[in-house]
C-alpha cells in the first residue's frame, strides 16, 4: 500500500485499529508492530529464545499461538530463560556457567570433566532394546 492510500485516523479510532489489526509483544503489552515479521525481530532483539529447544525442534503449544508468540518459545528476560533451563534441560551448577545449558546429561558430564575437572556420575540410556 502506498503512503497516499493509507487511511487517516483520529486518535481513538487509530488506537482501536492498532489493537485489532497489528500484533503486539506478549511481554511488552503496549508495544505494537506493523506485522508479525517486525514482531519477530523485536522478540529476537529484546527477549530470549532457548537454543536447545530450537535445535531439538520443540515448538510452542497451539494455545499460545494466539498470544502473538513466534514459532518457538520466547522468554521475557534471562531469569525466565534460566528457570526454563532448570526445569527442562541440563544446566551446570557452577556460578560462572549459570547460562550454560546442555541437551543431555552426557554432554553436561563431559563439561564438568573438561571445564571443572570434576567427575560426575551419569546414567546413559540407549534408545533400543533386545528382542528375541
Amino acid at each position: 500500500m502506498l503512503i497516499f492510500e493509507q487511511p487517516y485516523y483520529k486518535y481513538d479510532p487509530l488506537h482501536k485499529h492498532i489493537e485489532k489489526q497489528h500484533p503486539h509483544c506478549f511481554f511488552c503489552t503496549t508495544r505494537y508492530f506493523y506485522d508479525q515479521d517486525k514482531l519477530n525481530v523485536h522478540y529476537r532483539s529484546s527477549h530470549y529464545f532457548c537454543d536447545v529447544c530450537r535445535k531439538l525442534g520443540r515448538k510452542i503449544q497451539a494455545k499460545k499461538k494466539h498470544a502473538n508468540l513466534p514459532e518457538y518459545e520466547v522468554y521475557r528476560d534471562q531469569d525466565m530463560l534460566r528457570e526454563h533451563y532448570r526445569k527442562n534441560h541440563h544446566v551446570c551448577e557452577f556460578k560462572e556457567c549459570q547460562m550454560l545449558v546442555f541437551e543431555d546429561n552426557v554432554v553436561l558430564t563431559e563439561h564438568y570433566a573438561i571445564v571443572h575437572n570434576q567427575k560426575r556420575e551419569t546414567k546413559v540410556v540407549f534408545g533400543f532394546s533386545m528382542h528375541e
